[in-house]
């Protein structure tokens, strides 16, 4: 497996096998989270809307006052440079997800205060940790852990400290080690799961929760552009888990995952069908958009007793 050799990580400028790749213990990202970050994905080894991750992760900077020493254009080419130095790695049907981070720093030696760290790197997307839910669509369940509000923090700023994010997600798990976390805001609405933005479908309209208290996704900022393209009306705004039980559809979108279709909310059913006929419109549009059909290169990676099971169970 390609999985198995070492990519090559960018650290401060420098080129680096990514299991030599290191900062400092008392680098500020390390000891509080005091850093943003931003994630991309490649199709057929090139990556998608790069420049609105770039956008995103300058936006996320201007919020917490970090200077990452870079120009916009300047972090964009040497993320660039990471893929290429990375790019002959990708066996058949692969692509990987590319990572920046920037931390404000290091607390000492009083030298190197106030200069940042930049960390860029690729992952190989692991397919096989999601393919099985195209064909069953993946459970959900509600953490009693909420999104941080945003009069504390910006849910809108992609922020390295995940804490909120992963006792939601241990929380779940506990429950069903297969479970996707769903997290409501301080009023009980739908916000988001834990590394990915939840919508659902009901009489044909796609309801997106509230985007002052999630992430906006590139993914499904993107999906959503493709769906007032073709025609899909959209509704944003404050909706409860009891609409989220009367939907006809749901979905959760991501970098990795593209869309994925949900198949319950707490154990209960979502929709006749999973995955339901305008998430299936969904996937179509964005194969159309990419060159690349999601659900195909995600199976492509079971083994094919496991994939042939999943696929004679929908018949």
């Amino acid at each position: 497996m390609t999985q198995t050799q070492d990519t090559i990580a960018m650290v401060n400028g420098e080129m680096v096998p990514a299991s030599e790749a290191s900062v400092s213990i008392f680098d500020r990202g390390f000891r509080w989270g005091d850093a943003v970050y931003d994630v991309e994905r490649t199709y057929h080894g090139e990556i998608f809307r790069v420049r609105r991750h770039m956008e995103r992760l300058y936006r996320s900077l201007k919020y917490t006052r970090i200077d990452s020493g870079l120009t916009m254009d300047e972090m964009e080419a040497d993320v660039l440079k990471v893929l290429e130095a990375n790019r002959h790695l990708l066996g058949p049907n692969e692509d990987f997800s590319i990572t920046q981070v920037v931390t404000r720093g290091v607390l000492w030696p009083p030298e190197k205060v106030g200069k940042p760290n930049v960390a860029i790197y690729c992952d190989f997307i692991d397919f096989t940790e999601f393919a099985s839910s195209y064909i069953t669509g993946a459970k959900v369940v509600m953490s009693s852990t909420r999104r941080n509000p945003s009069q504390s923090l910006s849910p809108n700023a992609k922020i390295s400290n995940k804490m909120n994010h992963m006792v939601a997600e241990a929380e779940v798990k506990g429950v069903d080690p297969e479970a996707y976390p769903l997290m409501l805001d301080l009023d009980g609405n739908v916000a988001e799961g834990i590394s990915n933005n939840f919508l659902f479908v009901q009489d044909g309209r796609i309801k997106v929760p509230n985007r002052r208290n999630v992430l906006h996704g590139v993914t499904m900022n993107s999906l959503l552009e493709l769906a007032e393209g073709i025609g899909i009306p959209i509704d944003e705004g404050d909706f409860t888990p009891f609409a989220v039980y009367q939907a006809d559809e749901a979905f959760m979108t991501g970098t990795s995952i593209v869309v994925l279709p949900v198949a319950s909310l707490n154990a209960s059913p979502i929709g006749e069908e999973v995955p339901g006929p305008l998430t299936r419109h969904l996937l179509q549009a964005w194969a159309d958009l990419t060159g690349v059909d999601p659900v195909e290169q995600a199976l492509s990676h079971l083994p094919a007793d496991q994939r042939r099971g999943l696929e004679e169970s929908k018949k």
